[in-house]
């Protein structure tokens, strides 16, 4: 840069906190604070499997793209893009849409979610991310609705079911960001949170198949172990699943679905002389066996 050390040190203490460190010792790295991107920072907390809210760290906007996590124990790391363990809390799939149908518009974003720039996520987790899929919160009014979120009482199926497949069909009850193109929404039963996937209300060839293939769910998920239920009411057809990223009432479960890491990782670079299949494998290893500060997994789905 042609500055002396004693310069550049000086210039950095005179930006203050827009500078953001990565790293530390000889290799420390340091970046400049994005305060164009809708907010400063967001603090990221993670719910445990008995319900406690800890605090994991805060995730910093950087220039010139993607961010800077900076642990509770001050160690740091910087993303090109949106971190991995947040993919999945992204909207998408029918329940996104239905998430963005409701909130979008209030955030100044597109309709499809699938339009939305990893900051525009972001903003949206800060605002409406309480009841998401994973174990995380991220922002305080993330974990202040969380706090408040009245205790799940079990519904009942014969009337419940009709009406909230109606509900989401109409983009009412986005709940989770699952992701998936089969209509489904989320509640709450005697067997604890449940996902559950639906037919339309329509007696028609194309309704029959629906009713085929969510039989056929059915048997595959047993043969995993899983532990899923079929009802038939009012001529429609209701699956449902256990969520593993809920564990009782109040306990969350980290939960990451490993397609979600194959795309990411094989949409690096790879190294020169090393197969795609390698670096992938590499790169799963070191994710799926993460430092004890990141976020933990409970579930993997495939």
């Amino acid at each position: 840069m042609g500055i002396s050390q004693p310069t550049l040190s000086r210039a950095i203490r005179e930006l203050g906190d827009d500078i953001v460190k990565i790293g530390a010792g000889p290799s420390i790295q340091y970046a400049l604070r994005d305060t164009f991107r809708g907010f400063r920072s967001a603090p990221i907390y993670r719910v445990t499997d008995e319900g406690q809210i800890k605090p994991l760290g805060e995730l910093i906007p950087v220039r010139p793209e993607g961010f800077v996590m900076v642990q509770a124990d001050q160690k740091s790391f910087h993303s090109d893009g949106l971190p991995w363990w947040l993919f999945d809390m992204r909207p998408q799939g029918y329940l996104g849409r239905a998430y963005a149908s409701t909130n979008a518009s209030g955030l100044g974003l597109p309709a499809n979610p699938e339009q939305w720039a990893d900051a525009d996520v972001v903003r949206a987790l800060l605002a409406q991310g309480h009841d998401a899929i994973d174990n995380l919160l991220i922002g305080e009014q993330a974990r202040s609705r969380f706090l408040e979120m009245p205790e799940p009482t079990p519904v009942e199926r014969a009337t419940a079911y009709p009406e909230l497949a109606r509900a989401a069909g109409a983009g009412e009850v986005p709940g989770s960001s699952a992701g998936g193109e089969q209509p489904k929404f989320c509640t709450y039963t005697e067997r604890g949170h449940v996902l559950v996937k639906f037919t339309a209300a329509d007696d028609n060839p194309v309704s029959e198949r629906w009713h085929d293939l969510l039989m056929a769910e059915h048997l595959a998920l047993k043969v995993l172990g899983v532990k899923t239920e079929v009802f038939d009411i009012a001529g429609q057809r209701f699956l449902e699943i256990p969520r593993f990223d809920r564990v009782v009432k109040w306990a969350v479960s980290a939960c990451f679905r490993c397609g979600r890491l194959m795309r990411s990782s094989s949409a690096r670079p790879v190294r020169a002389g090393q197969s795609s299949s390698t670096s992938l494998w590499r790169k799963s290893v070191s994710i799926l066996r993460p430092p004890a500060a990141r976020p933990g997994f409970g579930h993997l789905a495939c």
